[in-house]
């Protein structure tokens, strides 16, 4: 079942011209530490131009692996298979000048329903690590 998350924007990552920035949402799990599945994202811009990718990792302590950023479609949608623990959203913007981001919605389904008991559908918006 496919649950809108709000993960929370941590940081945009700075180039030294700044050319095409890329705003990257903190860690977020769903509050569930099995493996979920990440099928699309729904982000709200006007800006023109943009890109996604899905930063992922299987442990805590690894290191990112990110998927190739995706043009999204007209209507703001970006499909991701991406099957993994914890998760990191990117946005990349053509232009530093034209950055409009409303919102971003993440749509997933629990792959390991080992460590479930009970109903995951209540979990609605991911915590981040950092910020609880």
């Amino acid at each position: 079942m496919a649950v809108p998350t709000r993960p929370a924007v941590s940081a945009i990552e700075k180039f030294p011209v700044m050319a095409h920035p890329v705003i990257v949402t903190d860690v977020f799990d769903m509050k569930l530490r099995g493996l979920k599945t990440v099928t699309a994202l729904e982000v709200g811009t006007m800006s023109e131009d943009v890109k996604a990718a899905i930063d992922y990792r299987y442990e805590a302590g690894q290191a990112f692996a990110t998927t190739p950023y995706k043009s999204l479609h007209v209507n703001g949608v970006v499909t991701f298979p991406v099957t993994a623990v914890e998760f990191r959203v990117r946005i990349w913007f053509k232009n530093q000048n034209d950055i409009d981001l409303s919102y971003i919605v993440v749509r997933w389904k629990m792959s390991d329903k080992r460590t479930v008991r009970g109903t995951y559908a209540e979990i609605d918006e991911a915590v981040s690590r950092t910020g609880g």
